[in-house]
């Protein structure tokens, strides 16, 4: 039993491990982006599993003509409309209204 324990708990640990990695590497991937750009769209989409809790995202269009799809907090959401221009500078984890 306790053979079958250490598996597991050594199982476990290489999961979360595992999860801490990626969600360090995401944030660090949004955290060195740099741009600047219009919003074309906004969008409120609820999880199924969890509809007290909304997720807000916008379609960006950035100067160098990519199309972002940026994830935001309600705050910015009720702020930015449609032909707003945008700058997320290097560092942040949020756009700014420029």
């Amino acid at each position: 039993m306790g053979v079958v324990l250490t598996i597991f708990f050594v199982f476990l640990a290489i999961m979360v491990l595992v999860f801490v990695l990626v969600f360090r590497r995401r944030v660090s991937s949004i955290k060195n982006s740099e741009w600047t750009g219009e919003v074309l769209e906004k969008s409120e989409t609820e999880n199924e599993d969890d509809k007290f809790h909304p997720y807000y995202s916008l379609k960006v269009k950035t100067d160098d003509g990519r199309v972002r799809y940026v994830d935001v907090n309600y705050e910015l959401y009720n702020k930015v409309k449609p032909g707003i221009n945008l700058k997320k500078e290097k560092g942040a984890l949020l756009p700014k209204i420029i």
